[in-house]
């Protein structure tokens, strides 16, 4: 082969490494420009959507709690949670209700709590299984008008505003037509033959008539101190 021929078949191999070359490199940019609608599709996104992204709900839904937040996921927030309250359902108490509101328990509504034993009345006010007790009565009978009646009728009182605010005073007002039903039962139970008025009955004792605050009054200041069943009739 001579040296022209060698040279001419050098330059053909030359001119067709250089034009697949060439090709592969053209191949390439249309590759990357064909991915560029890709890539400028993605930035299309707006700020709505990438938030409404972020806040898709990433857990399942839990039982609604007083928190202030959707728990079951129903796009409502504490809604029908509600919860017993009140401290106790023995005696006159009952307990009562609390509703859930924006995360916080409201005020319990209809409940009833204890309150001071009331003598006489047969509830248990203070709810504590017993009722009417560490009560003291005082069954009182007078006419209205002797003062005797009226001076006992004062010290009563007395008595229950500054000694024993659970005291009972269970008072009857005997006239001719009232109550002398009442006063003949008494005077039958205790086995009394007493005719006059004042007419007084502390649990198994009475007092008759009434003098002054230290005989008669301190007579029945001592009953009272040393009664163990003192309730009324």
């Amino acid at each position: 082969m001579s040296q022209k021929k060698r040279f001419s078949k050098t330059v053909t191999f030359a001119m067709l490494f250089i034009l697949i070359i060439f090709i592969m490199g053209c191949s390439k940019t249309v590759d990357e420009k064909t991915a560029e609608p890709d890539s400028q599709e993605e930035s299309t996104w707006t700020k709505e959507d990438l938030t409404k992204l972020k806040n898709q709900p990433t857990q399942e839904p839990q039982p609604e709690i007083c928190n202030n937040i959707d728990d079951d996921l129903d796009e409502e927030i504490d809604e029908d949670i509600t919860q017993e309250c009140g401290s106790s359902t023995i005696g006159i108490c009952k307990k009562g209700i609390e509703y859930c509101e924006k995360g916080f328990w409201s005020n319990c509504e209809n409940n009833i709590e204890p309150t001071n034993e009331i003598c006489g009345n047969n509830l248990d006010d203070d709810c504590d299984g017993e009722t009417d007790e560490d009560c003291l009565c005082i069954t009182f009978f007078h006419n209205n008008y002797t003062p005797s009646g009226l001076f006992e009728k004062d010290f009563l009182k007395k008595l229950k505003n500054n000694k024993f605010p659970n005291l009972e005073i269970k008072e009857y007002i005997v006239t001719q037509n009232e109550n002398q039903d009442v006063l003949t039962a008494h005077k039958q139970k205790h086995n009394v033959n007493f005719e006059l008025l004042p007419l007084t009955f502390i649990g198994d004792n009475h007092i008759r008539g009434y003098a002054t605050e230290q005989t008669t009054g301190k007579e029945i200041l001592d009953l009272l101190l040393a009664c163990t069943d003192c309730n009324c009739d």
